[in-house]
């Protein structure tokens, strides 16, 4: 699962991004509760990587200006929390300077079951391994419209 948090005209949003990939099933037992929380819309179906792929791309705003980032920290509730005031801290200034502009962090989580497999199978550029303990993976996007906003973003 993939949480984003959107900021856009002054209000945050949040977008879950689930993926199962047992074929033939559509409402798995695990993503139950998820799924019981009352959404705005959903786009539940079953999708193969090409297709998701596609979507992604055609959610990304090409003619817009873009800048991504991305961090890697050790799970730490304390820290999420502070990363996550220091970025709507930041997102609250900058959408008042920067016309159009949207702020968006996705959380990623990467446990010990995902990195575990690295070293025998040749590693990762990241160096990142078991070792390292469970991890959250951020990514920070922000998109806007005028190249005269350039240098303040």
């Amino acid at each position: 699962m993939i949480v984003t948090n959107v900021y856009s005209n002054g209000t945050w949003m949040m977008l879950f991004h689930l993926a199962y990939t047992q074929p033939g099933v559509m409402n798995p037992p695990i993503l139950k509760s998820i799924l019981a929380i009352s959404s705005l819309f959903s786009t539940l179906r079953q999708a193969t990587h090409g297709n998701l792929t596609d979507a992604f791309e055609a959610g990304s705003p090409v003619t817009r200006r873009p800048l991504f980032s991305t961090i890697t920290f050790s799970n730490s509730e304390s820290f999420i929390e502070i990363f996550f005031q220091l970025a709507n801290a930041t997102a609250a200034v900058m959408t008042s300077e920067t016309l159009g502009l949207d702020f968006t962090l996705s959380y990623q989580p990467w446990p010990q079951t995902i990195t575990s497999d690295g070293r025998q199978n040749g590693g990762n550029i990241l160096r990142i391994n078991a070792a390292d303990s469970d991890l959250t993976n951020v990514d920070i996007n922000l998109y806007w419209d005028r190249a005269i906003d350039d240098e303040f973003v």
